[in-house]
Order: structure tokens, then C-alpha cells, then sequence
């Protein structure tokens, strides 16, 4: 199953990009890099004061960093994913609009990369 991506360019104009194969190993690197990321913050989280419910008090900029990582992190991987030189990370954050591109992007990483499938996910979704 190919993986596809529609991105518009600068002209306005949009282009659809297939990629073929993806190698087992980018399943592996993507785990890797997200855990680190994720490890980062959680560090970082613990050592933030609570509040009376014992949840940490996370302040907005720090929280909005970690976001901004992220996200920049999923669509470098998700360009690194196409053989089509084309197809970067700036191509699909000006490519995608803003309602579009986290579903975008989490459907090629959680459906094409991780192997979830759409009923996996209904499955587990509160009824």
C-alpha cells in the first residue's frame, strides 16, 4: 500500500506525492524519537510544582514548546518518509492547511508507519 500526501504549493496549485515503500526500521526510528521526546518533557514535568490535585502546574510556553517539537519532529519525519526530494518538511507545513495537517500527517505516521488499523482504533473508543 502506497502512502500519499496532497500538498499544495506556492503557485496554489496542489500535487499528490506516492511513496511506495517504506522499510520496517523508520517504524523503529519513529518510536525511538517520539519516546525521547516525550521522556524530555515527562523529566521536565516532574520537577514542575502541583496544584491541590496534585497535577503539575505546567506553564502555557513550556507545554506550547513541547507541542511546536513535536509537530515539527512528525512532519520532518513524515517528509524523510518520501523518496521525492520535493517532499520536506517546510513543503508540508506550508502545504497542509492548519484544520488538515495533524490528522494529515497522524494518519500517515499511526496507519502507514505503525501498522494501526482504523478498527483497532474505533475498538478502543468509548461507547
Amino acid at each position: 500500500m502506497a502512502i500519499k500526501l496532497k500538498l499544495r504549493n506556492k503557485k496554489g496549485e496542489f500535487k499528490t506525492y506516492y511513496q511506495e515503500f517504506v522499510p520496517y526500521r523508520k517504524r523503529l526510528d519513529y518510536l525511538k524519537e517520539e519516546a525521547e521526546i516525550t521522556d524530555e518533557y515527562e523529566k521536565f514535568v516532574q520537577q514542575l510544582p502541583v496544584d491541590g490535585n496534585d497535577k503539575p502546574i505546567i506553564p502555557t510556553a513550556e507545554y506550547t514548546a513541547y507541542e511546536l517539537k513535536l509537530a515539527n519532529f512528525r512532519a520532518e519525519f513524515v517528509a524523510n518518509l518520501f523518496d521525492d526530494k520535493a517532499v520536506t518538511k517546510d513543503a508540508i507545513l506550508d502545504g497542509l492547511e492548519p484544520s488538515d495537517a495533524t490528522d494529515e500527517i497522524m494518519n500517515i505516521i499511526m496507519y502507514d508507519v505503525l501498522g494501526y488499523k482504523k478498527e483497532d482504533e474505533d475498538e478502543e473508543a468509548p461507547k
